[in-house]
């Protein structure tokens, strides 16, 4: 499931998607979630990133509480995939390094994994802050395609960025390996 780095891959794009909300519908997940954990998440707490609208003073401790009810609901519930895991598996086939950065919690990938029909990731880290994902793109040494529904992660030269908005996936395909 884990592949090493990157670099020096003679393969033809390197493809790296965000989880939730680009991979997966995690809204309402997240939101329950939240709710487990004591909390009730603003209308527009995806657009506000992480975690800092919780006005609390156990915010980190409702926080990983919020975590680890999401790891639970995500393990027991239908995965409701997006049409770009689609894209990643089909970018896959093609020969592509699909990779997978996400701010989810540690132990997401396993539960992913677990339930997931398929598997098109050759590398996947997890609990990547935006910053993170752009250090983690730039580290590569290589130019590349960046996909994810929120535009919080600054691209790295060479890398390019496509805007998941709810295209199907074959205009997502295209705009991802003809730009």
């Amino acid at each position: 499931m884990f592949a090493p780095s990157l670099a020096g891959s003679t393969l033809n794009i390197v493809i790296v998607f965000d989880l939730d909300g680009c991979l997966i519908d995690s809204e309402k997940l997240i939101r329950q979630s939240y709710r487990d954990a004591g909390a009730d998440a603003p209308g527009d707490f995806l657009t506000l990133g992480h975690h800092e609208w919780i006005v609390h003073a156990d915010r980190e401790a409702i926080h990983r509480r919020k975590n680890a009810a999401y790891l639970r609901r995500l393990a027991t519930g239908p995965l409701a995939l997006l049409p770009p895991w689609r894209v990643a598996e089909m970018l896959n086939e093609a020969g592509h390094v699909v990779a997978l950065l996400t701010n989810a919690p540690e132990g997401v990938i396993r539960v992913l994994a677990e339930h997931a029909p398929s598997w098109p990731f050759m590398t996947t880290c997890a609990a990547v802050s935006p910053a993170g994902k752009t250090a983690w793109l730039a580290c590569r040494g290589k130019t590349g395609v960046y996909v994810d529904d929120q535009e919080y992660v600054k691209m790295p030269g060479g890398w390019r960025f496509v805007h998941y908005k709810g295209q199907d996936a074959s205009e997502l395909y295209q705009q991802i390996t003809c730009p």
